[in-house]
């Protein structure tokens, strides 16, 4: 199955559900549904960031949380999580929810896509190789806290919105 052809619950404002819809219609139309954001981090504490393919229709090239992925129709967020660290990393690690469901609105390309999702975040530490998806991931690694600052000061924009709204909540939260 194509990625746009991937059937989403689709949820109202109160993040229940309302019906189905493909992956595209949804971001086309700015349905409200659901994703799930994931830190990694190694026994030293660094941050294991990924950059998203020159081939991504949103946000490409530019550097993303460890993982993030978007709940197919009839799935829950931890296994969403489960299912994207494994299919974009690799790995099976033992995932803990650090916040809970929160709407992250981002629009795109003059609001031609509209991604409205009801997320919750989550962490994991790992030890040990990451195995990449080269079809969604351009390159990856593990950055200390310092340096993700030191970018993020220099230019924003090297980073996803969603990255930018669970690092802020990192900060602010002492996770960091």
């Amino acid at each position: 199955m194509v990625m746009s052809d991937e059937l989403l619950d689709i949820v109202d404002g109160k993040n229940v559900v309302i019906g189905q819809e493909k992956r595209d219609v949804a971001h086309s139309k700015g349905l409200f549904h659901r994703a799930v954001n994931i830190f990694i981090f190694n026994p030293e504490g660094k941050i294991f960031l990924q950059k998203r393919s020159a081939n991504k229709d949103v946000c490409p090239s530019t550097w993303d949380l460890s993982a993030s992925e978007t709940l197919k129709s009839g799935e829950d967020h931890h296994q969403a999580a489960m299912r994207g660290v494994q299919e974009e990393l690799g790995i099976k690690p033992r995932l803990i929810k650090i916040r809970g469901i929160h709407l992250q609105k981002n629009e795109y390309f003059n609001g031609r896509i509209r991604d409205y999702e009801f997320v919750e975040l989550y962490k994991a530490v790992h030890e040990g190789k990451i195995n990449l998806d080269k079809d969604e991931i351009a390159e990856g690694r593990f950055f200390d806290a310092e340096e993700i600052k030191r970018t993020l000061k220099d230019n924003k924009n090297k980073f996803t919105p969603w990255f930018l709204d669970e690092w802020k909540f990192m900060e602010e939260n002492n996770l960091v």
